[in-house]
């Protein structure tokens, strides 16, 4: 996606020992890694719309994350998705209709 100054692809090495490891660290922040975005962009995607997310599906978020299955995105997001579930009374108004 991004290119260094000469064309070629930039190590991610590089960016985090020159660039991003020393700006999380005076940011106070040195548990951050780029790692820390992608899984906030998974949070993200999963978090109900009506709280600002984009109300993802694991199908949506597998194919946006590129992992090769629905069970392994489970696997790393499962809590994110139990977050959500909510109680299982539900079932109670609906059976009373």
């Amino acid at each position: 996606m991004f290119t260094s100054s000469v064309g070629t692809r930039v190590d991610r090495r590089n960016i985090y020992n020159n660039v991003f490891g020393p700006a999380a660290k005076r940011a106070g922040l040195p548990w951050v890694t780029l790692h820390t975005f992608r899984h906030t962009c998974a949070s993200l995607l999963f978090a109900p719309a009506e709280r600002g997310g984009g109300g993802k599906n694991v199908k949506q978020v597998q194919a946006w994350l590129g992992h090769h299955s629905a069970a392994f995105t489970l696997h790393q997001y499962v809590h994110l998705v139990d977050a959500g579930m909510g109680e299982a009374d539900f079932f109670d108004d609906l059976l009373a209709s």
